[in-house]
Order: structure tokens, then C-alpha cells, then sequence
């Protein structure tokens, strides 16, 4: 540990973590194992979820292992150290199941790397009975076929209730004594498991309601910084507003919303065990989660200390007022226009206008907000130039409007925009849309390089090669396993990190199979082919995708489905429909119930009035006491930086009460 960078990320023992593995005979040992660096993978909402399902299973153990960085790899693979866990160091590949969080398809050489340190056979067809089963779930899987041949079985859709039944179905077969295809075949006869190699088709399981899932109260609170070092709580999952190119926001509909007594109640029990003073209240757009600001007040009344984080904000003014109400004193505020134009808009189905963003900015820079960071893409299906000069006239109009409000302040105004390129992804409109070519996205790059004000706008841009990598793997099958694999034995890890990419690696790789990178992606797929991914149903229909695809080619918009009546997506089945803590029952053209929210009435939502939150932030107590404190630091202890020991000491105090 002494010759590593960081060495807290090994040591485990964080507040919130179980005891682990134990000399139980029959004990079933499960490993959730996320394939980047602890700071990523301690902050994944997923893992921690799973992680609290496991530990209230009968008969399963649980750690936890994530992918060390390159420097302890090197002595890991020097001193032949496999890959442990982090409660109690037990070797990996001695589990029963080692299940695997993948987020996106950069992640597909890390899990081999993962495999590999942990002394498991790369494909699934060479283990045996001494090896683990090795199953996968997360979003990167709406594709899972370029992995396929690495996975004993993949999870498909929402964990809660799967995952039981996935513990229990192999628990059992542990106590028969089953082996390992026998335990294969019965995981395939759960609905939503998907057995490469026995399964044909496989369902998406979806929970119908998020107030009677399982979610945990102490949540695992890291010993060195995360990357978002703070608690988290889940209002609602789900999105239908409807951007074309946004897979998220198909994959997980649809909208299902969490009590906001429940939210309140959880954010307190989740900061009163970790010490943490920031909560964000997580989903993929907060600001439209219809009880926002009661859950404000009660959060705010119950701790007048605590700091709310709203991760996501619609794009316009009334979501910046609520992200006020949350974090008054925050220099910076994150929007996502997407285009500059209002066409392109309207292509992806953004259904914001100019106005909006320009009122949004307006309204962050009236609260004092003096940094903007905005997000837009090129590279569009029917983009042209003049749609990419439109993201400079906005941006200018955006600065001189900051300068306007902010007056003597306006000397510290920075805008920072980062450039995406487009990536077509399965489960989207736009899947069938091949990227824009090398020449068309560097020169749309350069009109933005060259013609934005520098003097308080700072540009950053996507690499067009890894993005073209990108699209490859996402819309890939299952001979792709074959390039991964291949780009790993090359020394392609950590695809995701800048200064860790690989592209020789990759660029080989792909030349010895006899495909490239760039053609693949900018390729355009007709919409008549069978896809890779077709084999997952109960997600969205088809002709309702197709239906969007030709919507976009006219410019054409189409609602949200909480404030208008339903689009037909499909999405909606049985139980499963959008459940809002607040709305009233309306039916679609066809007689499909589902709920969704009254719109607020004037032709703009964005200017509809908030009435501000009603719990005040009480005053300090007169009363303070003073202490001092004294310790020691050995053992393991002693590998804690001094600023992550002085956060310890904060949090430890903030679970005491002080």
C-alpha cells in the first residue's frame, strides 16, 4: 500500500459497510464489483442499493470490489496479488457470484481486466464449477451483446426485485449442491434474466412503484473523496420528455415517482447516519419531480443545516428558482440547451425555447450565480453550419445578458461549455442515425473554437475518435467481444480517462477483424434491419421510435406525456404506469389509464409562479460547547490523507448531533 497513489481506496472499513464474508458453512458469497476506480464506483447509487438488498438476504455475504488504478495494478499483476475485496480482502474469484454494475460501453475492457485480476476465465464457456458465476446488469447492458461472451447471465432492467430472486434462485441451488450450468438454466427461467448461450429473448423488468422498494438508510459513506461525496436519495426514475437521442430517458421509463414524505424521511435518516451535510435528491430531470418543493421544505425544516444538490435541471427559469430555494449560496449552476438553434431543438425534441434558456440564465444570474457551465451537441441527424453558429449567438447572447445582471460583478462571469459530439444509442429515435464524418464534426469544432468570445467563455470538446469508438460498441453484436477483447490483450483499460486511452490499441484491434471505427459509426442503419438489441422487449414499441425518427426528419415536437395525453410509447403495461405522487387520472387515445400531472395553465410553463418554500432556516443556538480532542493514527489508519481524516472527524461529530 506504501507504493501506490491513494492507498485509502483499498482499505475499506467505511461507515455503512457489513461485515462481509464469514466461516458459515453453506454461506452463499456474492462480490458486486464495478469496473472503474472507488472514488466512481462508491458514489454509484446502484451499487449501494444492491448492496443493502444482499445484506438483508438470508444466507448471503456480501463485499464489494471495484477496478484499483493503474499503479496497483502494475504490483498487483507484479507480486501476483489477485483481486480482493474490500471488507475483508478475500480473493474474488473464491465467490460464488460476482455481479458486475456496467454504466457504459467504455466499461467492457475494464470488466476484463476485473475478470482477469480476479483469476477468472475471460469467456464464460472456459469456467468450471471452482469459478463464479459472472452476472451482469446496468444500463451499458440495453446492449449486452458485445459482452455476451464474457457473462454467464445478464440482468436486464430495474435491480429491486430481480435481484432477489436472482439470491434466492442461487442460494438455493448452492444448498443442492447444483453446478454450474444446471444454476445457469434456472437463473434463465427468471423473468428479465438473460443465459447467453440458452436464452432467446429476454423482457425488461421494470418495478412499478419506487415506495415500496427497498432502499437503504445508512448508505456507504467513503473514507477518501468520491466524486459526488455526499448522501443521495432517489425522488424518481424515469423521463418523458422525450430528447431523441437520450437513451436514459427511453431505457427507464416510465415515470415513477417516490412519496415526498418518504423522500424526507429518507434524507434524514441518510444524514443523520453518515454525518454527510449535502444530500442531492437524484433522478434524471429533479426539477420535474412533482412535489419538489414540499420535499425542500421538509428537508430544510428537519435540518436547517443541510445543503440539497439538485443534480438536474429543466431549462428554464422556474427550475433555476427551485434550484435556489435548494442551494442559495452556490457560485455555479449546470444547463443543458443541447442546440443553438431553435430547428435543432426541435429536431431532438428538447421542447425549450430560446426564451427559456435565455429566462433560466437570466433568473441564475439575479440569484448571483456568476458560473455557468452549459452543455450542447454537434454532429446532429440534419444538422447543418448554420445550426452550429447558432450555439455562438446564444452563448454571446447569454454573456452579455450576465454581464447586464450582474453589473460591478461582472468581472467574474465564466461560462463553461462543453461540446459533445453525437453518439447514436440503441432504445433511441436516433438509433438508427449514423454520427456526422471526421471533416464535418472537426470543422464544426473549429467554428466554435475560432469564433467564440474567450475572453469569459471557455469551450471544451469531445474527441471525435473516441466518440466514433463509442457509437461502435453501443450498436455493436456479439462479434464485437471478439475486438474487446482483442484492444485489451493490446492494453486498452480505462477507455473513459483521457490520458488512459488507448487508440492504437483499439485502432488494431478493429484493423485485424477488418472493420473501422468511423465507418461503423457514421453509418446509417436502416430502419428496416434487425438489431442487435431487438431481442430485449418491454422497453418502448418500435414504431413508436420510428415514429419519433420521422417526427424529427420534419422538426416536428412531441409533449410530455405528464402534462399532455399519452404518445403511445408502450412503455405503459399492466401495474406498470407513470406513478406521480401528485396528478389526476386521464386516458390515452387508445383507453390505456395512466396518470399524469395537470399542466399548469398559461402557455408557459417555465413563467408559471412558484410560491416560495415555507420552512425558514432557523438561527444558530446561543448555546456552544468546546472540546478538545486527541488521537493516534496506525494500522491501516495511517494511509489517510489529512484532509480526508479532517472530513472523518467532521462527519463522525455531524452523527453525533453536533
Amino acid at each position: 500500500l506504501s507504493r501506490v497513489r491513494r492507498p485509502a481506496r483499498l482499505i475499506g472499513g467505511e461507515v455503512g459497510a457489513g461485515s462481509g464474508f464469514t466461516s458459515e458453512p453453506g454461506e452463499f458469497r456474492l462480490v458486486l464489483g464495478f469496473p472503474d476506480t472507488y472514488e466512481i464506483g462508491i458514489s454509484n447509487q446502484a451499487i449501494q442499493i444492491l448492496y443493502h438488498i444482499a445484506g438483508r438476504t438470508d444466507a448471503v455475504a456480501v463485499e464489494r470490489t471495484y477496478l484499483p488504478w493503474v499503479d496497483v495494478i502494475t504490483e498487483m499483476r507484479r507480486e501476483a496479488v489477485p483481486l480482493l475485496t474490500l471488507e475483508t480482502w478475500s480473493p474474488v474469484g473464491e465467490a460464488d457470484l460476482v455481479g458486475i454494475t456496467l454504466q457504459h460501453e467504455f466499461g467492457s475492457t475494464n470488466l476484463l481486466e476485473m475478470l482477469d485480476l480476479a483469476g477468472i476465465p475471460l469467456h464464460a464457456a472456459e469456467r468450471t464449477d471452482e469459478h463464479p458465476l459472472v452476472l451482469a446488469g446496468g444500463p451499458a447492458c440495453a446492449n449486452f451483446r458485445p459482452v455476451s461472451r464474457f457473462l454467464d447471465a445478464v440482468a436486464i432492467g430495474d435491480g429491486e426485485e430481480i435481484f432477489v430472486e436472482i439470491l434466492k434462485t442461487l442460494t438455493q441451488a448452492k444448498t443442492e449442491g447444483v453446478g454450474r450450468e444446471e444454476s445457469r438454466r434456472r437463473l434463465g427461467r427468471i423473468p428479465g434474466v438473460f443465459v447467453p448461450g440458452l436464452s432467446k429473448r429476454v423482457a425488461r423488468r421494470s418495478v412499478a412503484s419506487l415506495a415500496t422498494c427497498p432502499y437503504p438508510e445508512q448508505c456507504l459513506v467513503t473514507l477518501t473523496a468520491g466524486v459526488h461525496d455526499r448522501a443521495w436519495v432517489e425522488v424518481m426514475r424515469g423521463c418523458t420528455r422525450g430528447c431523441r437521442f437520450c437513451q436514459a430517458g427511453i431505457w427507464y421509463r416510465p415515470v415513477r415517482e417516490r412519496p415526498p414524505e418518504q423522500v424526507v424521511a429518507m434524507t434524514k435518516a441518510q444524514l443523520d447516519s453518515s454525518g454527510y451535510q449535502e444530500v442531492a435528491l437524484a433522478s434524471l430531470s429533479t426539477t420535474d419531480y412533482s412535489c419538489l418543493e414540499t420535499v425542500l421544505a421538509g428537508v430544510v425544516k428537519a435540518d436547517s443545516d443541510v445543503q440539497v444538490s439538485l443534480p438536474s435541471l429543466r431549462v428554464d427559469s422556474a427550475a433555476v428558482r427551485l434550484d435556489r430555494l435548494a442551494s442559495p449560496t452556490g457560485p455555479s449552476l449546470t444547463l443543458a440547451p443541447e442546440a443553438g438553434s431553435q430547428r435543432m431543438r426541435d429536431i431532438i425534441n428538447k421542447n425549450v425555447t430560446e426564451d427559456d434558456i435565455l429566462g433560466a440564465a437570466d433568473e441564475a444570474f439575479q440569484a448571483g450565480k456568476t458560473t455557468l457551465k452549459l452543455y450542447f451537441i454537434i454532429g446532429l441527424p440534419w444538422e447543418d453550419d448554420e445550426d452550429v453558429l447558432a450555439i455562438i449567438d446564444l452563448c454571446h447572447k447569454i454573456r452579455d445578458l450576465g454581464r447586464a445582471v450582474l453589473g460591478e460583478r461582472a468581472g467574474r462571469l465564466q461560462l463553461n461549455i462543453s461540446v459533445n459530439n453525437f453518439v447514436p444509442k440503441p432504445f433511441t429515435p436516433f438509433q438508427w442515425a449514423g454520427m456526422a464524418d471526421r471533416e464535418t464534426l472537426e470543422r464544426r469544432q473549429g467554428l466554435l473554437r475560432s469564433r467564440m468570445d474567450r475572453r469569459s467563455i471557455r469551450v471544451t470538446f469531445a474527441d471525435v475518435r473516441r466518440s466514433y469508438l463509442e457509437a461502435t460498441l453501443a450498436r455493436a453484436n456479439d462479434d464485437m467481444g471478439e475486438v474487446i477483447e482483442d484492444a485489451w490483450r493490446r492494453g486498452a483499460c480505462f477507455d473513459s480517462w483521457t490520458e488512459q486511452f488507448q487508440e492504437e490499441a483499439w485502432n488494431a484491434a478493429l484493423e485485424k477483424a477488418g472493420r473501422s471505427a468511423e465507418e461503423s459509426a457514421i453509418t446509417t442503419i436502416e430502419v428496416d434491419r434487425t438489431l442487435p438489441w431487438d431481442l430485449v422487449s418491454g422497453v418502448v414499441d418500435r414504431a413508436f421510435l420510428l415514429s419519433e425518427w420521422e417526427r424529427a426528419a420534419q422538426a416536428e415536437t412531441t409533449p410530455d406525456c405528464r402534462w399532455k395525453t399519452c404518445t403511445e410509447c408502450g412503455a405503459c403495461k399492466g401495474s406498470l404506469k407513470l406513478d406521480l405522487a401528485v396528478g389526476s387520472e386521464l386516458t390515452s387515445t387508445t383507453g390505456k389509464g395512466s396518470l399524469v400531472a395537470d399542466e399548469p395553465s398559461g402557455s408557459d410553463r417555465s413563467e408559471t409562479a412558484l410560491p416560495p418554500v415555507q420552512a425558514e432556516r432557523p438561527g444558530p443556538s446561543d448555546r456552544r460547547w468546546r472540546y478538545i480532542a486527541t488521537f493516534s493514527v496506525f494500522d491501516l489508519g495511517r494511509f489517510l490523507g489529512h484532509l480526508d481524516r479532517a472530513e472523518i472527524f467532521r462527519r463522525a461529530v455531524r452523527r453525533a448531533g453536533g
